[in-house]
């Protein structure tokens, strides 16, 4: 990044005055950008601020900032402490946040030593999945691999991270496929009608490989988001643990999670009906629907933007308590979550970089008061 906007964009921060586009770009440039760049430009900034400056041995500093980067840093340059000690203070908190922007806690009164001790370090999820034939076959899909799979008249092409399906015109038999991603693993795929599904951790669709008939119909689990195509001729209809969608052309997220607290439809633009229980309810867009039990409940105010932001890369959190944080992070870094003694009740605001390692998510949460300890066999402990 030019130094001129990253000096922009941290002034914004510290001002308070961050839009979420600027927050997600300079939550990039911390994650992405060289960390001796980092530091020096933001010594040259308190430099430039500083009114009178004292000169003190620059290890000093250099190590408090590499103990927030979690890097070794040697050398013998020197650099200034100022009176006033708001960038030093502000960079420290944007440093060893690492990801966490504007990520807050409701109960500041807590007053807990927060220690992280990971033995080991687990990465983020990766473009990787199953494709299960009609024949029951099962093919492994990465990010790196290129192939064609072909069905009868139907080739399916991988590329990278994404599979995409190219029909013949010549009448064929329809056969169903299921592509299916695990925990911590996620992937994208162009069905044959040439509608665009994303499945996040842990989710799975089944589908025809021609669509035939009067109707388009698919089926998933977990959450996936659906970009389709337009066809009044061919309703597209989605099914789920007692749930069905029926779409003209539109895009949308579902949550369909077992371990949810129901199934969260979530309509970005378009219109689609929902039929639950018995009931029905056609959703407009940036409304969210909510079935539990077999009851339809209608958000009208729904956060498009937080249900669809692990499409784009971020945890989103509006008003989350724990346990449906550690609900995400459980399935895009598959760990298993066991919660140790009396937790106290917090809730969260706020994003996180889904391309951040566990490590660094769990100091972020760790400012805000929750300690946690991970042990061999990917075992995430949360403790009071």
């Amino acid at each position: 990044m030019e130094k001129q906007r990253f000096n922009y964009l941290l002034e914004q921060y510290l001002n308070n005055r961050l839009s979420p586009e600027e927050g997600g770009e300079l939550l990039r440039t911390v994650n992405t950008d060289d960390d001796a760049w980092l530091v020096e430009n933001i010594a040259e900034m308190m430099e430039l601020e500083a009114a009178t400056p004292a000169e003190v041995s620059g290890p000093l500093m250099e190590a408090n900032i590499a103990s927030v980067l979690g890097i070794d840093k040697s050398g013998s340059r020197r650099i200034s402490i100022f009176r006033r000690y708001r960038w030093a203070a502000a960079a420290a908190l944007l440093l060893l946040a690492a990801g966490t922007w504007m990520l807050v806690k409701e109960n500041p009164s807590s007053q807990k030593v927060v220690v992280v001790t990971p033995l080991l370090d687990l990465m983020p999820a990766r473009n990787k999945a199953t494709l299960t034939l009609a024949d029951g076959s099962m093919v492994t899909l990465d990010k790196d691999s290129s192939r064609t799979i072909r069905q009868g008249a139907t080739a399916v092409k991988q590329q990278g991270g994404q599979l995409i399906y190219e029909n013949s015109t010549a009448p064929q038999e329809v056969a169903y496929n299921t592509l299916s991603t695990s925990h911590g693993s996620q992937f994208r795929a162009t069905l044959p009608d040439g509608s665009q599904v994303w499945l996040n951790a842990g989710s799975s669709i089944t589908y025809p490989t021609a669509f035939t008939g009067n109707e388009r119909k698919v089926e998933v689990k977990g959450e996936v988001y659906m970009d389709v195509v337009q066809n009044a001729q061919m309703p597209f209809k989605v099914t789920t643990a007692g749930m069905e969608v029926v779409v003209l052309g539109t895009a949308f997220n579902i949550n369909a999670y077992e371990d949810e607290p129901g199934i969260n439809t979530t309509l970005v633009n378009g219109s689609i009906k929902i039929n639950a229980g018995g009931q029905s309810q056609i959703l407009q867009p940036r409304q969210q629907a909510n079935i539990l039990n077999g009851n339809i409940t209608l958000n009208s105010k729904a956060d498009v933007g937080e249900a669809t932001a692990w499409k784009n890369g971020v945890f989103s959190f509006k008003d989350a308590d724990l346990k449906a944080v550690m609900r995400q992070l459980s399935r895009w870094y598959d760990v298993t979550v066991i919660y140790e003694g009396n937790i106290p009740y917090r809730v969260f605001r706020g994003e996180i970089g889904r391309d951040l390692s566990l490590h660094q998510v769990l100091k972020g949460l760790g400012n805000m008061g929750v300690n946690f300890r991970i042990e061999e066999g990917r075992r995430l402990i949360v403790t009071p």
